[in-house]
């Protein structure tokens, strides 16, 4: 299985940020690092006896409130 964590864009989730981002307003931090959504996608793979490389079977995706 494949576990992928992104932080996203509290006001659009199909928005990947930066893990660093934060939100500031004139030097004070608005919104701080640690209180972003997270999108967690799980991509379950399966490889059978004459399969060259493992493929994807199922997955989902869900999102984390901050």
């Amino acid at each position: 299985q494949i576990v992928q964590v992104e932080k996203v864009d509290p006001y659009d989730y199909s928005v990947p940020v930066a893990d660093s981002a934060q939100v500031t307003d004139s030097g004070t931090v608005v919104r701080e690092v640690d209180r972003y959504p997270l999108r967690v996608t799980v991509t379950v793979l399966f490889q059978g006896d004459f399969d060259t490389q493992a493929m994807p079977v199922s997955g989902a995706s869900w999102i984390v409130p901050p």
